[in-house]
């Protein structure tokens, strides 16, 4: 079993080799190199760890960081509290302890020109974390802990992930329809081949809550466990996944690479439409942005 570190900063890289420490404020990253295995939890309890512009840059900044360290093969991806993720932060992001650091702007240059930066509104569609979870060269291995709706909802259920294991009371929720705003992260074309289009739909349109048995009969997640036995699953699993790390992210890369470029275009299209589904009258999500 791995024995994981203390949270710890997050590396920032230059494209020259330089470093830059960062100390995420909500989320913790833990490591046990000589294992091969990071976690990466969520940490926002107060808001069950909504999709704030905040959190999903310090998730780029984790993978980026997880890519660049040859010690570490598997990245396991969970949250605290009783949700996995509530969806876009439409309240603001909460009260933290602390605010973020600020990052040299030299450097976040450099992450936007290697698109992991997140832009908002320009991005609602979360292209640049959806696309940055496909192109990840390590293992990705979801530990859902709870309940995740919208934007959380496709991370867990749209091919971001590699494994997903879930806790046996998670479950997931599109409010969509009811918000005024289309599906995103890629779910508009993921989730139909996952589920099938008859199903894919009746998520999608009626905001119904589909549960982990039904994700797992259905085939897309890998595996539901007592909440108490989840963590203990997963680090299973990762182990075995460095075990055979080599076959395993060759295999990766083969079976994303055949629609990766598609989901690229699907992402920029989803934005396209988000974008004028939130501009008509009435549109809930649209009401709430403005007020960001």
């Amino acid at each position: 079993m791995a024995n994981l570190s203390e949270p710890v900063p997050v590396s920032l890289f230059y494209d020259d080799g330089r470093t830059h420490e960062y100390d995420p404020v909500d989320l913790q990253f833990q490591v046990d190199r000589h294992a091969g295995i990071a976690v990466m939890t969520w940490d926002r309890e107060d808001t069950l760890n909504a999709l704030s512009l905040n959190i999903v840059q310090e998730t780029l900044f984790v993978l980026e960081q997880v890519k660049h360290d040859p010690a570490l093969k598997v990245l396991v991806w969970t949250a605290k509290g009783r949700a996995f993720c509530s969806g876009a932060a439409v309240k603001g992001p909460g009260k933290r302890d602390k605010k973020p650091a600020r990052i040299p702007k030299d450097l976040m240059r450099e992450y936007a020109a290697r698109n992991m930066v997140t832009v908002f509104p320009q991005d609602i569609a979360q292209k640049s974390l959806v696309m940055a979870c496909w192109r990840f060269p390590k293992v990705l291995i979801g530990a859902i802990n709870g309940l995740a709706v919208g934007g959380g909802a496709n991370i867990v259920l749209c091919n971001l992930m590699d494994f997903v294991l879930c806790a046996d009371d998670a479950k997931f929720k599109y409010p969509f329809a009811d918000i005024g705003i289309t599906p995103e992260l890629s779910s508009s074309f993921i989730l139909p081949r996952q589920i099938g289009f008859a199903r894919a739909k009746s998520l999608l349109f009626t905001g119904r809550w589909y549960t982990a048995a039904e994700a797992l009969a259905d085939g897309v997640v890998t595996s539901c466990h007592a909440k108490a036995e989840l963590h203990d699953a997963t680090m299973k699993l990762a182990a075995q996944c460095v075990k055979n790390y080599s076959a395993v992210s060759a295999a990766k890369r083969l079976v994303n690479g055949h629609e990766i470029e598609r989901v690229s275009r699907v992402l920029d299209t989803e934005n396209t439409v988000i974008h004028q589904a939130i501009r008509a009258p009435g549109s809930q999500f649209g009401k709430l942005i403005a007020r960001l």
